[in-house]
């Protein structure tokens, strides 16, 4: 008679069978949506950064690339923001919100950092994504650079400006 494995191997088998189905082509979306949250609950295991990593360049995933891109923010430390920065600038407004919504989550000051050259650029459905973002998050760390903003010679900061000043 065999003896079961030791919880830790389990868990490890857990994780691992999450990350194979994550980047599995043939699991559906809503079950992938699933697996990310179960994934997130074992944050605590450093296996599950790079297995996001892995999930946000997996082309099965590109659908769910905003979900993936938010689960980082529930890790903590530097690495998850590191993971974060290039999103911040993607070309989807969902993208980036969830990208501004995960830095908030870990470390605030950031997320205005990262996120105030999107909501001064060119892409309006980003800008207004990241402003929304920031106005509902990050209020007391950004509302002096949007005050400031309101009255810069430049018309896309007023715009900006304006975007955060909505919400």
């Amino acid at each position: 008679m065999t003896t079961p494995p030791p919880p830790e191997d389990k868990k490890q088998d857990r994780v691992e069978r999450l990350r194979d189905n994550l980047l599995s082509p043939t699991v559906d979306r809503k079950n992938k949506l699933g697996l990310l949250k179960k994934l997130v609950e074992h944050k605590g295991d450093v296996r599950v950064l790079p297995i996001l990593r892995e999930a946000a360049a997996a082309p099965a995933n590109q659908s769910l690339l905003g979900y993936v891109v938010r689960s980082f923010g529930y890790l903590s430390g530097p690495e998850p923001l590191a993971e974060l920065s290039p999103y911040v600038a993607h070309s989807s407004r969902v993208v980036v919100s969830n990208a501004v919504k995960a830095l908030a989550s870990i470390d605030r000051k950031e997320a205005v950092r990262l996120a105030m050259p999107v909501v001064r650029g060119a892409n309006a459905d980003t800008a207004v994504a990241a402003a929304r973002v920031l106005a509902e998050r990050c209020r007391a760390e950004c509302h002096a650079q949007f005050v400031e903003m309101a009255q810069s010679p430049r018309g896309a900061d007023r715009y900006a400006a304006l975007l955060y000043l909505r919400f």
